[in-house]
């Protein structure tokens, strides 16, 4: 993992019947950008430079400020799983549940700003298979599940290679057509423009 210098994962679903492509990058230390592309058309990209970061969308644009700002640092940061230590996480073992038929250890984790995830890793394999967060929405509290599935090997790291999240009613299953390792992105391509 320290190798990994840079991530480039896409994906696709299908959203009332439409194709929807998504495109993840990362680049150390914290640079992201993720856009999502329906019939060639841009509908959301969201982007954090390092700095500063916001995003674009059919709604309009958005310039991430405050602890919006700070969160998207935080989050942006690569293979944020191996500085939860450093970065001010708390991790609490809560035991071990079921899921998809095998046992699971749970772990709440709770971010610097006491947003609080619930993931779940499979006890043979110790790779998470489930996460489970609630969040507040203009209508109310609502809890968004991942189930994570489907690791391949993309030189020498698994990655997940399905992900089916489920927010309130809706439910949507990604595929990840490709993931790429180390192929030299530019700072430019996460710039963020006012």
């Amino acid at each position: 993992l320290k190798k990994v210098k840079d991530i480039t994962m896409k994906s696709e679903t299908e959203m009332q019947g439409m194709k929807l492509e998504l495109t993840i990058k990362k680049k150390m230390p914290n640079l992201s950008l993720q856009e999502m592309n329906m019939s060639g058309m841009t509908v959301q990209k969201t982007v954090f430079d390092g700095t500063n970061g916001g995003s674009v969308g059919m709604q309009g644009s958005e310039t991430f400020e405050g602890d919006d700002l700070k969160e998207k640092a935080l989050s942006s940061t690569m293979h944020i799983e191996t500085k939860y230590k450093e970065l001010g996480y708390i991790l609490t073992l809560k035991g071990i549940e079921e899921v998809n038929g095998k046992d699971a250890y749970v772990v709440e984790v709770k971010d610097p700003f006491g947003n609080v995830e619930s993931d779940y890793f499979d006890v043979a394999s110790k790779l998470k298979v489930y996460s489970m967060q609630t969040q507040e929405t203009p209508q109310g509290e609502m809890t968004i599940t991942s189930e994570i599935h489907d690791y391949k090997p993309v030189k020498g790291i698994l990655f997940p290679h399905k992900l089916i999240q489920n927010f309130g009613p809706q439910s949507m299953e990604m595929d990840v057509k490709s993931i790429k390792l180390n192929s030299k992105l530019k700072a430019s391509e996460f710039e963020f423009k006012k």
